[in-house]
């Protein structure tokens, strides 16, 4: 009797520690409603490879402050792939124009609020992750200090992953064609 006694209590004790680790991992990928993909516009290019344009937007969260500012990464295949745009781009100015930011600059989001920071970053990737439906993911730094009395994340960034069937996608030949498209989705 002893011993149905002292394993049913060992059951209970394992069963509160399991589901209490289990909240903690949803409230990290919870994270994730954070950003949204917005559109991808892609160009083939001669080697097997597309290069793209990402567009994401980055929301507040009702408990967390973020501040962002680096550009983003994307993972494929476990390997990470930081962005072009802030170094060089042909479009860059097309693309100011239309209210997005051109250079990396530290901006908060304070937890609660409506705001929402919209940005474009650049990825040259292999063309079968859009063939196969492979998942990618956008991976968007965030730090973690904003001032000392902020009850800011301390998460070091937020995760997207998505797959190319997923997200809405503009495939163009000439860069003329992604310039006209862009205009016309944030104009």
């Amino acid at each position: 009797m002893k011993n149905k006694l002292l394993l049913f209590l060992l059951c209970g004790i394992l069963l509160i520690g399991v589901t209490g680790c289990g909240k903690e991992v949803t409230k990290e990928k919870s994270l994730s409603n954070l950003v949204n993909i917005e559109k991808i516009y892609y160009k083939e290019n001669d080697n097997s490879s597309i290069s793209m344009y990402l567009v994401y937007a980055v929301k507040s969260d009702t408990e967390k402050d973020i501040t962002i500012g680096e550009s983003a990464n994307l993972i494929v295949n476990s390997q990470t792939q930081g962005s072009a745009f802030y170094t060089y781009d042909k479009n860059k100015n097309a693309i100011a124009e239309l209210g997005f930011p051109t250079a990396v600059s530290y901006k908060t989001l304070y937890g609660g609020s409506d705001e929402k920071l919209r940005y474009v970053a650049t990825f040259t990737i292999n063309k079968n992750y859009i063939d196969n439906k492979k998942e990618i993911v956008l991976q968007v730094p965030i730090n973690g200090t904003v001032s000392e009395n902020s009850p800011v994340t301390k998460y070091e960034y937020l995760e997207k992953s998505f797959t190319f069937d997923k997200i809405e996608i503009f495939s163009y030949s000439e860069n003329s064609e992604f310039v006209q498209e862009f205009e016309k989705d944030y104009k």
